[in-house]
């Protein structure tokens, strides 16, 4: 698991979400340094998939994104 301060680049597998017994890997989309996990998900998983552009976001990366 990745901490804060961590240095990530795009393309570099962050982590995993397990779904119907398979995984799915979650890749960096930028170059910078890795700020943290949404605690929101802890507690309702769902908003992955209800809300992924609001309160369903994953994690939050400071730097420059991919173009």
């Amino acid at each position: 698991m990745l901490g804060k301060g961590v240095p990530v680049q795009s393309g570099q597998i962050l982590g995993w979400v397990e779904e119907f017994k398979a995984l799915s890997d979650i890749y960096g989309i930028a170059d910078g340094v890795f700020r943290g996990l949404n605690p929101g998900l802890r507690e309702k998983i769902a908003l992955i998939s209800k809300d992924c552009y609001g309160a369903g976001w994953l994690y939050m990366v400071e730097g420059s994104p991919d173009p």
